[in-house]
C-alpha cells in the first residue's frame, strides 16, 4: 500500500486498509512517502510531518431497535503533510471513487466536520496521533506528484 523511505536510505513498507502498520514503523525522520491504491499512484517529500488516516464506516441495519449484521466497510484513505501551518491532504474517496487534493489550517484538518449519513450526523475529531517527523529542509518547497 505504500512504501516510507527515511533521511538514512532505509525503507518502511505499509500495509494494507485493514492493517496499513503506520503506527508500527520507526521513528526516524521520513525522506519521502510513496502510496499506490488501484491505478493511482502518490508520491510526497519535503513535508515537516506525515500522516495517514483510514476512515471507516460502520452500518448498523437496525430493525426493531436491535443491531444486526453490523457492517465494516473502508469509505477513505487521507495521506497528510503538513508544511508551514498548513496540511496538505491527499484524499482517495472510495464512495466517490475519487481522488483529490484539499488544504488545510494544521489543527483543523479532519476537524468540525459533519457527515450525514441516513438521517445520522456523525462529527469527527482532529487528527492528533499519527503524526511522524520529516526530513524537513526550510529551503525547499515540499511536493505531491500523482504518477
Amino acid at each position: 500500500m505504500y512504501k516510507i523511505r527515511y533521511s538514512d536510505d532505509s525503507e518502511f513498507m505499509g500495509g494494507d486498509r485493514n492493517d496499513s502498520k503506520w503506527n508500527e514503523m520507526p521513528e526516524k525522520p521520513i525522506a519521502s512517502l510513496q502510496y499506490s491504491f488501484a491505478d493511482v499512484n502518490i508520491s510526497m517529500k519535503g513535508f515537516e510531518q506525515y500522516n495517514h488516516l483510514i476512515e471507516h464506516l460502520v452500518v448498523l441495519n437496525n430493525y426493531s431497535r436491535k443491531i444486526h449484521n453490523k457492517v465494516h466497510r473502508v469509505s477513505k484513505v487521507i495521506l497528510m503533510g503538513k508544511w508551514k501551518n498548513r496540511v496538505y491532504e491527499v484524499i482517495f474517496d472510495f464512495d466517490k471513487k475519487n481522488v483529490y487534493q484539499q488544504v488545510e489550517i494544521f489543527g483543523k484538518e479532519y476537524i468540525d466536520k459533519d457527515i450525514s449519513t441516513f438521517g445520522q450526523h456523525i462529527r469527527v475529531g482532529q487528527a492528533t496521533t499519527g503524526w511522524k517527523k520529516g526530513a524537513f529542509d526550510p529551503n525547499i518547497h515540499p511536493k505531491i506528484k500523482r504518477g
